[in-house]
């Protein structure tokens, strides 16, 4: 195990920077203070990144989780019902960037029906978005049109 200065945005808790170690460089320290970020030294097994985030009580870093979505087939055609499952409640649910925004019901089932095709991204974000990562997939969809 070792000690790492963890430095983290003081609003959402996403950690920008980890020292190994005491940090006592003043310039260091200063530049993440100038973008408004805390520190923390935490004990750690792993080098806290991204794959972490500052706890509650800011005082430990915890490990993110990651939602357990599953999606039936990313290759479909137009008018093809996509489903997926496992959302939870209260997520973000997003296709494209932004081009349709729906916060999930308490069912957990999607089912999604593309009308035009193009490669489009799928993203969930949870509720709790700080603890968990963000799920991605793409769904590529084929014109259903045949040409003679």
């Amino acid at each position: 195990m070792a000690q790492y200065t963890v430095f983290y945005q003081d609003d959402t808790k996403e950690i920008l920077q980890s020292y190994n170690g005491v940090c006592e460089d003043t310039e260091f320290i200063k530049y993440f203070t100038d973008l408004g970020c805390k520190s923390i030294l935490v004990d750690s097994d792993d080098t806290p990144n991204d794959h972490f985030y500052i706890n509650d009580a800011e005082n430990d870093v915890v490990k993110r989780h990651v939602m357990n979505i599953s999606i039936d087939k990313t290759l479909v055609d137009v008018d093809e019902v996509v489903t997926v499952t496992g959302v939870p409640e209260g997520a973000r649910v997003a296709i494209g960037t932004n081009d349709i925004v729906q916060t999930m019901n308490s069912d957990s089932s999607l089912t999604i029906t593309p009308k035009q095709s193009g490669v489009f991204l799928l993203s969930v974000t949870h509720p709790s978005e700080r603890k968990y990562f963000i799920w991605n997939n793409y769904i590529e969809v084929r014109s259903s049109t045949i040409w003679i």
